[in-house]
This record gives structure tokens, C-alpha cells and sequence, in this order.
């Protein structure tokens, strides 16, 4: 038994000695690169600590094989099994070592490490090969057969256990195995978080060289196969030629008259978005839900713009974000934040409000490691960024992070320090599950939601002690509030997945900056959140053109609709009428247009919802 656990820990740190070596012979590679960022030896070496948590997560996964071998041996005198084991190790370090090799290749052309797009270029050999110098193609190799060569007997005469009898209890092997998967499942999630581990875990700095230095190339790669392997199913959405598809949606996009109806009296407000966490319509009194849910909001409303017909693009949290950010719908199948090498060629609405000026700071009460967010954050360059780590200890927390009314109080602390103008971006957290707000039940009438709605009234009666604070800070009367939720959530009403009412959300606008005649206003165009970015940049005056899917809310000539994906299928709305699509059944949920609607108007609506998403995810792997 001794043996046994002996070889399992020995094999652990020889997996975190191995990707240290690769890591560091990763940075020493490219350090003309890293010179050329200016970035300092300090923050390089700060990888291999921001690395420990999922290159651990990735010895577990390797280790689960391993340990099946071990309770073997432990119950037979199983000599081979040294042999498996050996030929086991190999393999892991001859695959690993190829990774890095091909990754010095490739990261000074590409500034990504390896995915499933570059098997395209390496399936023939000969034109990778004529691709680069014949000096560069030997020198990758001689550092491929070092790696591989000098790891494995590092290996072989340092941590290899050789067993060769079984344990003297038959009893302990069966322990062994029945504490350790379990365990191994535990380290290769990340730990008991809410939230399991993903490559965000690695994400730290600014400089996306460091970032992909933290990534563990073998976690990275399998991940990107995983993802890729979720949308191969592209095929499915080739309806059409794609010319006729991209032509109907250019047909779908166009404007009229390029204009845009001012509602600030300022063209450079501060600008404060409240994203709210699984704030549903059903939440809303004057979106038709139940009145008591959120009183702080409706006193709000007589002072604002609230859309009516609004929806969410996306499902998650993570789609709202890049959707909100880079003005992208969302995605069937995969997300922007989940492919690290698609959204660095995304636009950013915060980058070019950086570049104007703007001083950009980011609040959230939880882990951004879910969905990915801390990279895609730091892609967009948020100069200030607030997370439940960075929060100090004092302040309240809940399992999945601190609550929204304490969230509120250190946004405060810091927004008096922030340079005018500033963009702010608060991610609520207290209306999503297990909560466990600080806050004893008042509604008691929606049954198996009790927890949610109660969740809701918590987080509005925060949102309105934020207000009654901002309201005596001196940046208060230059400040354009923006109140809307990440996605919808099932409520009392039980409404169907496949439907609007279920991804049905607020948008609001509010703020002293508001022109008299706008504030009270409801507006009842339909819209969903891929049109924000377009509308916020147009009030600003500020170009929009690099994000084309979204409608400007404020141009009377834009296109009026919202198009919201399904896990397997997508929703269209236009004023003509709406349809809801399954993928996989190949079959329409829904089909509801006006009394008098021809077979010929409906057959052209299908084709304007099947073309939008056709041509969005063609996009999507194209990029």
C-alpha cells in the first residue's frame, strides 16, 4: 500500500515538474516577445504561481489512468503493469512535448497556442515544413527531442516506482481506488467551488503572451477539441447557399437613413451598467409580472426609458457579456468567452471608450472564471477590475460570492478615486442560485420560485439603496444609468424554454442625463442585446460600424427585430410575426403571424431567421 501511494504522489510531481519545464522553456523562447511588451521578469515568473491551480487540474486528468494501474498491482502480482505504466508516461510526455514544440512555431505568427483550426495547416507535413525556415524547423525539432528525451528519463531514473509485489491486504487496494477517484475528481474540477475550473484560472495580466504561457497547452487543446466537436454540427445550419443567406441578411441589417434620436444632453456622460443576474421580465410589474417583486425599480421607471419588448440573446451569463461588449449575437453550440483565439478578433465597445478617454472599471461579486469571463475581460482592456478575490474579507459573502448590497458599497468606495469620464460595469450575483441572500423571506406566493423571487426583492432592495448613495456623489448628475439582465430565468408563470417570454428582459435607461421628454418613456420596438453596443456608441457619437448584427434603438429607419439561440435551435421576432426553431428535431416549436399572413410571407420570414443564423455562425468559423 506504502508502494502504492509512494508511486502516485511521486508521478504528481513529476507531471507539475514536467510543465514547469515546458512553461519555462515556453517563456524563454519567446522572450524577444516579451521584451518587446515591456514586460518586467517579475510578472513572468508570476505564471508559474497563476499556473499551479490548472496544470494540477490537468495532472488529475492524467493521474485518473494511473491510479486504475496502481489498484491493479495492488491486487496481482502484476509485473507488466511497470511496463504500461512506462510506455503510459511516454506518451504523456512525448504528446506534451510536441505540443510546446509546435507552439513555438506557431505563437509569433498566430499569438495563440494550438487548436483545431491549425490541423488544417499541419495535416500535410511538407507544407508545414516549407512554411518556415529549414534552421527554425530543426531547431523546434532538436528542442522536441530534447524535451521528450531528457523528461522521460527524469522520469524513468527519478520518479518511476517499481512494483512488483501485491499489497499484503487485499483490502487496501480497494481503499486506495475508492479515495482516490474520488479526489482526483475533486482536484480535476478545481476544488468544492460552485464553479468548476476552467481556463480562466490561469488569466492575469494584460499580456496575452503571459495568459497563454499560464494555459496548460494539453487542458487548452483538449477543451478547444471539446468545444469544436460541439458546433462540427455546423452542417445543420447550411440552409442555403451562403451568398443568398449573407445577401438576406444584408437585406435584414439595412438602414434607411443613417441618424440616430439624442436622449443626453451630453454627449460624454459617466456611464454605469447594472448588469442584473437572471433579472427575468416576470420580475418587472410594468413588463407584466406580479406587482411587490421589485418596488425600488418601478420608482425608477418614472424617470427613465424602459424597453418593453426586450430579449436576451444568449442563456448564460458569459454570452451577455461578450454580446453586451462586442455587439455579437449569441452563438449556437459554443460561446465567444469559451475560444480564447475567436475573441481576440472581436471589436470592443470598452476599448474604444478607452481610447476616448473613458476610464473603464469592472465589478463583480463572484469568480470570473465561469464561462471564461476573466480572459474575455481582460481582452477588453477594463482598466480597473473588482472580483470576490480582490474584495476585502470583511465584507458579507454568500457560497458563490459577495452580495449584491456589499457589491454596491465597494463600487462606491472606488468610483469617487475614478477619472471623469468613466465607464463602469457592476455584475450582480444575489438573484442566482443557492440564494442565500442575507435577507429573510417576504414573498411567500410563487411556490417552488419562492427562493428566486425572494433573491429578486433582496437584489432590487440593494438596487435601490445604490441609488439613494450615488445620488450624493458629485459625478451623480453626469452619470447615464443602464439597467439590464444577463438573461431570463423560470418564474411563477412556468413559461416554456422555447419561448419569448422566457429569455423576455429590461432594458432601462436612467440618469440626470436624460432629456426631460425622455424620462417616463416606455419604448415597445422589439430589440434584443446584440443592439446595445450600436446604441450606446451612437448616443456618444462615436462610430459603430464594426458592429453590424445589432440596430441602432434610437434610429427610427433601423431594422426592428430579436433573434435568441436555443441549445439546439433559435428563436426569430420581427413586428411581421415570430417563429421557434429546433435544430435537432428540425422542427418549428412555434409559428405565430397576423390573421391574413400568406404561405409566400411566412416562407420569406423563415428565410430571414434561417439566413441570420446561418450567416452568424459561418462568421464565427471563419474568423
Amino acid at each position: 500500500m506504502k508502494k502504492i501511494l509512494l508511486s502516485l504522489l511521486k508521478q504528481y510531481l513529476f507531471l507539475m515538474v514536467f510543465f514547469l519545464v515546458l512553461r519555462t522553456v515556453f517563456l524563454l523562447y519567446l522572450f524577444r516577445l516579451l521584451s518587446q511588451e515591456g514586460i518586467r521578469v517579475g510578472e513572468a515568473l508570476f505564471s508559474f504561481l497563476q499556473a499551479l491551480k490548472l496544470d494540477t487540474a490537468t495532472a488529475a486528468y492524467i493521474l485518473v489512468i494511473p491510479a486504475f494501474f496502481l489498484f491493479l498491482q495492488g491486487l496481482f502480482r502484476a509485473k507488466w503493469l511497470n511496463i504500461v505504466m512506462k510506455i503510459y508516461y511516454f506518451i504523456v510526455v512525448f504528446a506534451w512535448s510536441l505540443l510546446t514544440a509546435i507552439e513555438l512555431g506557431i505563437y509569433p505568427e498566430w499569438k495563440t497556442k494550438l487548436t483545431t483550426a491549425a490541423f488544417i495547416h499541419l495535416k500535410h507535413v511538407d507544407e508545414a515544413y516549407y512554411s518556415i525556415p529549414a534552421w527554425l524547423f530543426f531547431l523546434l525539432l532538436g528542442i522536441f527531442i530534447i524535451l521528450t528525451t531528457g523528461s522521460y528519463l527524469l522520469y524513468l531514473k527519478v520518479f518511476f516506482v517499481k512494483i512488483t509485489d501485491r499489497a499484503r491486504w487485499l483490502i487496501s487496494p480497494v481503499i486506495f481506488i475508492l479515495i482516490t477517484l474520488p479526489s482526483l475528481f475533486v482536484v480535476l474540477r478545481g476544488g468544492f467551488d460552485a464553479i468548476p475550473i476552467s481556463q480562466s484560472a490561469a488569466h492575469y495580466s494584460h499580456h496575452m503572451i503571459l495568459n497563454w504561457a499560464t494555459v496548460n497547452s494539453g487542458y487548452h487543446l483538449a477543451v478547444n477539441v471539446l468545444e469544436t466537436n460541439r458546433y462540427k454540427k455546423h452542417s445543420l445550419y447550411g440552409f442555403y447557399d451562403i451568398e443568398e443567406a449573407r445577401e438576406t441578411v444584408r437585406q435584414i441589417l439595412h438602414v434607411e437613413k443613417d441618424t440616430t434620436v439624442s436622449f443626453l444632453k451630453t454627449d460624454r456622460p459617466n456611464i454605469v451598467i447594472l448588469l442584473m443576474e437572471s433579472w427575468t421580465a416576470d420580475l418587472i410589474e410594468s413588463l407584466g409580472a406580479e406587482p411587490g417583486i421589485t418596488p425600488e425599480f418601478a420608482n425608477l421607471e418614472k424617470d427613465g426609458i424602459l424597453f418593453t419588448r426586450f430579449y436576451c440573446s444568449g442563456n448564460r451569463s458569459h454570452e451577455a457579456f461578450a454580446t453586451m461588449l462586442g455587439g455579437h449575437p449569441a452563438l449556437p453550440y459554443t460561446t465567444f468567452t469559451e475560444n480564447l483565439q475567436k475573441f481576440k478578433k472581436m471589436p470592443s465597445m470598452i476599448r474604444i471608450l478607452n481610447d476616448e478617454g473613458y476610464h473603464s472599471s469592472f465589478f463583480y461579486g463572484g469568480q470570473l472564471d465561469y464561462g471564461n469571463m476573466r480572459a474575455y475581460a481582460l481582452f477588453n482592456q477594463f482598466h480597473h477590475m473588482i472580483e470576490e478575490k480582490t474584495i476585502p474579507p470583511h465584507y458579507p459573502r454568500g457560497r458563490l460570492g459577495v452580495h449584491d448590497e456589499y457589491l454596491y458599497e465597494v463600487f462606491h468606495g472606488k468610483a469617487g478615486e475614478f477619472q471623469e469620464p468613466f465607464i463602469s460595469m457592476i455584475f450582480t450575483l444575489s438573484s442566482h442560485s443557492p440564494y442565500d441572500h442575507p435577507m429573510e423571506p417576504v414573498i411567500d406566493w410563487a411556490g417552488t420560485e419562492n427562493p428566486f423571487i425572494n433573491s429578486a426583492y433582496y437584489s432590487d432592495k440593494a438596487l435601490g439603496e445604490f441609488f439613494r448613495e450615488a445620488r450624493k456623489q458629485p459625478w451623480y448628475p453626469n452619470t447615464l444609468f443602464v439597467i439590464m439582465a444577463d438573461h431570463g430565468h423560470n418564474s411563477y408563470r412556468h413559461w416554456r424554454y422555447e419561448s419569448y417570454e422566457y429569455h423576455h428582459i429590461p432594458l432601462f435607461f436612467y440618469g440626470e442625463v436624460l432629456k426631460d421628454e425622455w424620462q417616463g418613456i416606455q419604448v415597445h420596438r422589439i430589440a434584443d442585446n446584440t443592439s446595445f453596443t450600436r446604441t450606446l456608441l451612437n448616443q456618444l457619437g462615436l462610430p459603430s460600424d464594426d458592429f453590424p448584427w445589432g440596430s441602432d434603438l434610437f434610429n427610427p429607419y433601423s431594422p426592428e427585430f430579436a433573434y435568441v439561440v436555443l441549445n439546439n435551435g433559435y428563436m426569430w421576432k420581427t413586428p411581421e410575426g415570430e417563429v421557434v426553431y429546433s435544430m435537432k428535431w428540425q422542427h418549428f416549436y412555434k409559428k405565430d403571424f397576423p390573421e391574413g399572413t400568406t404561405e409566400q410571407q411566412i416562407e420569406e420570414f423563415i428565410l430571414q431567421g434561417k439566413s441570420y443564423v446561418q450567416v452568424l455562425f459561418q462568421d464565427f468559423l471563419d474568423m
